[in-house]
């Protein structure tokens, strides 16, 4: 005979190795990628918000120079219309002949008060270029003719205002002509009327006046590319603001920026970027005076044009990416922390798999996982509890199979006296019977399946759970071999332990049969 036993034999062992989790699985990696994921647009959107920044910066900053250049370009343009407005004023009621020269004198002295206060002197001439009236007469030895000169000639030919500097003075000092021609009652050229003026009078129409928020070098430049006078304020000044530049290969605009204008028309401005022989980045603009041969020049490095309110973009983007792997940091950090309760929970749950139903987890906090530990804790007191009822139960089938092989031996007994003794039978008969009864009433409360089997492997004796888990009543049961009831495939695993018990062995063994319910 034999009886299920309610646990497995093999011990448990107390630590079980934690189940390895593969890196890609991994919480912390997800966590990390997750941020990664998140972050990486914005960093990208970032980085590329600062280049269109950087690049809208530049272009304003470029604009400014240009807005400047024009400014400046437009105050030469007004200060040569002033300065001809001047000759015209001066002009009026002169003789242009040489017996007029005193009468023309004293007439420039008169209207001395009505020219423009940085005129240096004002003088007339003839056709050929022989004066015939100065307001400076105390100069009027050092040069009484000036017909071989580019300014005069071109007044004659042009017709209209000519500008011409620096040129040297008599005094040693830079001076800008200014040149327009007299014209007689009949309409045509009688003569030429000059005025001078110092270079250094033009400086206060290099002042920017706050046009830029940044240092900036407005210089005026002579057609052949030679810078004639500079505010100088901020940069590279060798002399005061305003100071003329002297005619040198210093003064000379580098070949760099040259270039960079170089096809470009300069008449309503234009700006560009060079490097120059130091390898530093400049920001430069020109523009064209419209009424003198020069044009206006704005510069000023790249570093400080950009620097008022700009950031570079390579260090917004880096500054991202630093943020965002700092992000990916804390991720795995905090992945870190949310997986070691669940890699517990993962080790306590492999030890109540094994058996160990005594081991309690110990992750019971308030998170989610604490949540799920109680929980096993809870299914691991409620599958020990139903352990130990089987354990009961067990004990209470043991005493009752061995009830059931006292009443069969006296069965058999009662059977071998009938033999001898109908009357001694029939009495031990009815006693097995009682006794059969009695054992019925005990063995159909337990929910246990009760059975005796004879040495030919049929069934003697059936509890009643045996037509619960057969679905079969006890009348086709009982007096069936056991290959008949359990099948010829289960009978197979259930005959070997059969030899055992009846070779006097006692054989508790596991087994599982197909029912109407499932597999028990």
């Amino acid at each position: 005979m034999t009886t299920p036993s309610p646990q497995a034999s093999n011990p448990v062992p107390a630590h079980l190795p934690a189940a390895a989790v593969p890196f890609a699985a991994s919480i912390r990696l997800r966590l990390a990628a997750l941020v990664i994921a998140v972050g990486l647009p914005f960093v990208v959107y970032i980085g590329i918000s600062a280049v269109r920044q950087a690049s809208a910066e530049r272009e304003e900053a470029l604009a400014r120079l240009v807005s400047v250049a024009r400014l400046v370009a437009a105050r030469a343009d007004d200060y040569a219309g002033d300065m001809e407005s001047t000759l015209a004023l001066a002009s009026r009621g002169v003789t242009i002949d040489a017996a007029s020269t005193a009468a023309n004198d004293l007439a420039l002295q008169r209207a001395r008060g009505d020219l423009l206060r940085p005129i240096d002197n004002v003088g007339l001439w003839d056709l050929t270029g022989r004066n015939v009236g100065t307001l400076d007469r105390a100069r009027r030895g050092t040069q009484l003719d000036i017909g071989d000169r580019s300014y005069f000639r071109e007044a004659l030919t042009r017709g209209a205002l000519v500008v011409e500097g620096p040129l040297q003075s008599p005094a040693g000092a830079p001076v800008v002509l200014f040149a327009r021609p007299i014209r007689g009652a009949d309409g045509r050229v009688a003569g030429v009327v000059t005025a001078s003026t110092r270079l250094s009078e033009l400086a206060a129409l290099l002042d920017p006046k706050g046009a830029v928020p940044f240092r900036a070098v407005v210089s005026l430049v002579s057609a052949d590319g030679h810078r004639i006078l500079q505010s100088d304020e901020h940069a590279r000044a060798s002399g005061p603001a305003g100071a003329p530049a002297s005619r040198t290969a210093a003064s000379r605009i580098p070949e760099a920026a040259l270039e960079a204008f170089a096809g470009a028309d300069a008449g309503a401005g234009k700006a560009a970027e060079y490097t120059g022989r130091d390898g530093v980045a400049h920001f430069v603009a020109l523009a064209a005076t419209e009424r003198t041969p020069w044009r206006v020049m704005v510069e000023t490095p790249a570093s400080d044009a950009l620097s008022a309110g700009q950031i570079d973009p390579w260090t917004t983007v880096l500054l991202g990416l630093a943020s965002l792997a700092v992000g990916a940091l804390l991720a795995w950090a905090v992945g870190h922390r949310i997986a070691l309760p669940l890699r517990r929970l993962a080790h306590d749950a492999a030890r109540f798999g094994a058996g160990d139903l005594a081991h309690r987890t110990t992750v019971i906090d308030a998170s989610e996982a604490g949540i799920l530990g109680r929980t096993l804790n809870r299914m691991a007191d409620a599958l020990q509890q139903h352990t130990e009822n089987l354990v009961d139960r067990s004990g209470a089938l043991e005493h009752a199979a061995k009830e059931l092989q006292e009443l069969l031996a006296s069965r058999t007994r009662a059977e071998q006296a009938l033999a001898e003794s109908s009357a001694r039978a029939a009495s031990a008969l009815a006693r097995a019977e009682a006794s059969e009864e009695r054992l019925r009433r005990i063995t159909d409360n337990i929910p246990l399946m009760v059975g005796y089997i004879d040495r030919e492997r049929r069934y003697r004796f059936n509890s009643r759970y045996y037509e619960t888990w057969s679905g079969r009543p006890l009348a086709e049961i009982t007096g069936r071999t056991v290959a008949e009831v359990l099948g010829p495939i289960v009978y197979a695993q259930v005959a070997p332990n059969l030899d055992r018990a009846f070779a006097g062995e006692r054989v508790d063994y596991d087994v599982e049969v197909p029912g109407p319910d499932g597999v028990r």
